[in-house]
């Protein structure tokens, strides 16, 4: 039973892709999206609680955003791909794991979700949360995007994947 669910998810996720290949992604993105955020460890994970770091939700210095993949546009085996890709080991920037959080839990703290596909990377389904402010470096951040990126933190669903080197994800549903 258990293997005939494994090639049902198989058989969707090639059909999602195929579907998805041959459609436009919508600029719009829908409250009701699922939002994948790649976990890079130790940066974004207390190594004595096992949990994520508000900082995943901080923008890199002097901009305002956020990457993410749109879920509904792709699946847990590319997320974890993408996020292998990203890695940097030499910078103690190691895959860890996935994030989920929803379009509309993110809207519900002030911040907004804008679709920023990058076709170059094979990135259609990229995303990027915005809290509104752009970050400069050295400076504190108002208490107000602090409070926006750590309730983004409490709310989002952490995912570590338990076996980091497959190629497939083989962690829980990202739900």
């Amino acid at each position: 039973m258990i293997h005939l669910i494994s090639l049902l998810k198989r058989f969707l996720s090639i059909l999602k892709s195929y579907f998805h290949s041959i459609v436009d992604i919508p600029k719009f993105v829908s409250d009701e999206e699922k939002l994948i955020r790649v976990i890079l460890s130790p940066m974004n994970v207390n190594p004595n609680t096992q949990n994520i770091k508000a900082n995943i939700f901080k923008s890199p210095p002097n901009k305002d955003e956020v990457s993410v993949l749109r879920l509904f546009y792709t699946d847990a085996d590319f997320c974890k791909t993408h996020g292998k890709r990203i890695q940097n080991p030499n910078e103690k920037r190691n895959y860890y794991g996935l994030a989920v959080i929803n379009t509309k839990e993110v809207r519900s703290v002030k911040a907004d979700v804008i679709s920023s596909p990058d076709p170059i990377n094979n990135l259609e389904m990229h995303a990027d949360i915005k809290v509104g402010y752009i970050s400069i470096p050295h400076k504190t951040l108002l208490p107000e995007i602090n409070y926006k990126i750590d309730k983004m933190k409490r709310i989002a669903r952490y995912f570590p994947d338990p076996d980091p080197e497959s190629n497939k994800w083989e962690g829980d549903d990202l739900k």
